[in-house]
């Protein structure tokens, strides 16, 4: 948690120092392409609103070596606590079912 919140705050000081086009502060944007699918990246307010500004600059800093696979590592066991969760969660769904199938039958 610490790591995620100190890469939160690189963020908020780097758009603080980048101003677009039109002199505002830049959002932190998620890439939704092929190529960098989930990538962030910092875009102007106005993207796909007003035209003049293309304002675009890749937000992730390289992490490289030791932070990245820390990061990577905890991805992963955040997906299998995920998946775990969702497997619960459909068992009682399913048990909720079969719960309310007898009643009907029985009425």
């Amino acid at each position: 948690m610490a790591f995620q919140n100190s890469r939160a705050s690189r963020f908020r000081s780097a758009a603080k120092e980048l101003l677009c086009g039109h002199g505002e502060r830049p959002i932190l944007r998620t890439s939704p392409t092929k190529d960098n699918p989930g990538r962030r990246f910092w875009g102007c307010v106005y993207y796909e609103v007003q035209d003049g500004c293309d304002f675009f600059r890749w937000a992730d800093l390289e992490l490289g070596g030791v932070q990245e696979e820390v990061e990577i590592a905890r991805n992963r066991r955040k997906i299998t606590k995920l998946k775990t969760r969702l497997k619960e969660v459909e068992t009682k769904l399913w048990l909720l079912l079969l719960y309310f199938m007898s009643k009907a039958q029985k009425h």
